[in-house]
């Protein structure tokens, strides 16, 4: 038996040398549901994978006319060779479905984000885990810095962390929702690099106080 993914895409995935690129595989089925009971023992070994999962930190920019945003953020990769595209997630208002805490985060750069559909994103060096920190609170301006820490705009008006060692700009070509977080594809435009470093690493940002969710 084979199994496909058919209408994933809203098309099947192709049999090599049988069907063409984009065309339905004859006789796929679209899958039923599966949503099996998982064990204590399952969820432990599922909830323990999944932190090994590495993903490094960005400051996710966002300028709504003169209104700026910022946020940390995690959940970033590249999505294609042919084109300078890339994937994230980034948490929709009440997506964890419980009460939301204005110390954590500022759902406004959410709104910002979907309206304005272009962003700046700052990679942070293995060096900058108080950079990341500092970000993980609603946004603040003030005297020409941005959550404490100075920054620049280029093309799309965004927040550009000065001290990144690398920078997008990039807008949104398509989007998902994903249970709690929405899913953005992304299309680079600008890019800038001013120093090679290792990228910092989510679990090396913070301790996380209990119950914090680091996704925006």
């Amino acid at each position: 038996m084979v199994v496909t993914s058919a209408g994933v895409f809203g098309s099947a995935l192709p049999r090599t040398g049988s069907t063409a690129v984009g065309e339905p595989v004859r006789g796929a089925r679209r899958a039923l549901p599966f949503a099996p009971t998982l064990s204590p023992e399952i969820e432990s070994a599922k909830k323990n994978a999944f932190i090994m999962i590495p993903y490094g930190m960005f400051v996710l920019g966002v300028a709504d006319g003169a209104m700026l945003h910022a946020a940390a953020i995690n959940w970033v990769m590249q999505s294609a060779y042919r084109e300078p595209q890339f994937t994230m997630g980034v948490r929709r208002p009440g997506g964890y479905g419980m009460p939301f805490d204005p110390a954590l985060y500022d759902d406004r750069l959410y709104a910002a984000l979907v309206t304005v559909r272009r962003f700046a994103l700052s990679f942070l060096g293995s060096d900058q885990a108080q950079v990341a920190r500092a970000f993980m609170k609603p946004t603040r301006v003030d005297a020409g810095t941005i959550n404490g820490q100075a920054f620049q705009t280029r093309m799309t008006g965004a927040p550009i962390l000065a001290t990144a060692p690398a920078w997008f700009e990039a807008s949104i070509e398509n989007s998902m929702e994903a249970a709690d977080h929405t899913l953005f594809l992304c299309k680079v435009f600008n890019a800038g690099n001013t120093v090679e470093r290792p990228l910092l690493m989510d679990r090396d940002a913070t301790t996380r106080p209990k119950g914090w969710l680091p996704q925006p």
